[in-house]
């Protein structure tokens, strides 16, 4: 059996939801008796959006590996926090320990990391392309320290499986627990994630703005809050209009509908798995005259009669949260973890 395991952790500065669900993962194993732990590149670091038990510790990475794994245009949005009052404690990995890579650090994290067995979690589709377009087909198959791969949407892991790995397995995020719920009063707020097609982003909530049917509506973007932020934001949202982008799943649409949002928007591509006319509004790709003309018309609907548009964002909570629940995330996770031919000390 290994020693620890290691989840590699960016060092960004905003709520992420792929890092989200790493910690949770990792949470996940820890309290299921494995030796868990996030690993950072610095001893001050310690990702600040949501709570969590597991320890964080630090091997010294630098930038330089971080910018070999990351599409260039991502490289944008990573900020560095400045130093914190974190005091890591320091760990150098070795032949008996795991290290679960994300795709977007994928390979050079596993350049960094030479001669641990190692695990690939891939939340996405267009960074998963994009890195085997790079390394090639054969690239996992040949590498005798990779014991297995794990992929958190259909969309993920699809890609995976065509493109990396046959053998990658479906581990299912979660989103109930303590943060999600349906909220049956709202007010009169309009909240989105800005962070995908910002070019858009401005148009539509222009456009929105400027539209007497929706008089008397705030607009509240959630890029930057922390997860409590967030989640309150939510609580009080009656519609989150969605932006996403070639997303391995899509956590902020699925969010919103799990507080009981009326949601409307794209579905960018691994949100398709959730969003469907059952659930919300979805939007084709880019067609921004419907989204604006479908914002309005459900605003027009609900001041009409709320009590159609009420039951829609009410079953929509609950077959978000009867889903995606820790328990399936749980047993889909442990029956990974337990299936694997761990090789403590690979050639």
């Amino acid at each position: 059996m290994p020693g620890r395991v290691f989840f590699v952790v960016p060092r960004v500065s905003y709520a992420c939801g792929g890092v989200n669900i790493t910690i949770q993962f990792a949470d996940i194993l820890r309290r299921s008796g494995v030796d868990a732990y996030l690993i950072v590149e610095r001893a001050d670091y310690r990702y600040e959006f949501v709570s969590y038990d597991v320890p964080t510790v630090y091997c010294p990475i630098g930038p330089a590996a971080l910018r070999l794994g990351k599409r260039d245009r991502m490289l944008k949005t990573l900020n560095w926090r400045p130093p914190g009052k974190a005091r890591n404690p320091r760990v150098q990995p070795g032949p008996d320990d795991i290290i679960v890579i994300p795709e977007v650090q994928y390979p050079a994290q596993r350049a960094r990391f030479a001669g641990c067995p190692w695990i690939l979690m891939n939340q996405s589709t267009t960074i998963m392309a994009e890195t085997c377009a790079r390394t090639g087909y054969g690239d996992l198959a040949a590498d005798p320290t990779h014991i297995g791969t794990i992929a958190t949407s259909e969309a993920a892991l699809r890609t995976v499986r065509a493109l990396a790995d046959p053998d990658a397995v479906r581990v299912p995020l979660a989103l109930d627990g303590d943060r999600y719920g349906h909220v049956e009063r709202k007010r009169k707020l309009i909240s989105y994630m800005p962070r995908r097609r910002a070019d858009q982003v401005h148009i539509i909530v222009d456009l929105l703005r400027a539209h007497p049917a929706l008089e008397g509506y705030e607009f509240q973007p959630i890029h930057g809050m922390t997860g409590a932020e967030v989640d309150a934001c939510l609580r009080e949202s009656l519609l989150f209009l969605s932006f996403s982008h070639q997303e391995g799943f899509g956590l902020p649409p699925a969010e919103a509908m799990a507080m009981g949002c009326l949601t409307i928007g794209y579905a960018g591509v691994g949100g398709q798995e959730f969003f469907t006319k059952a659930t919300g509004f979805p939007i084709p790709e880019d067609d921004i005259a419907e989204y604006v003309t479908r914002v309005v018309e459900v605003v027009t609907a609900y001041e009409r009669d709320p009590a159609p548009l009420d039951a829609l964002r009410r079953g929509a909570s609950q077959a978000i949260l009867g889903r995606y629940t820790r328990a399936a995330t749980q047993e889909a996770l442990l029956n990974f973890w337990n299936r694997l031919e761990f090789r403590t000390n690979p050639a």
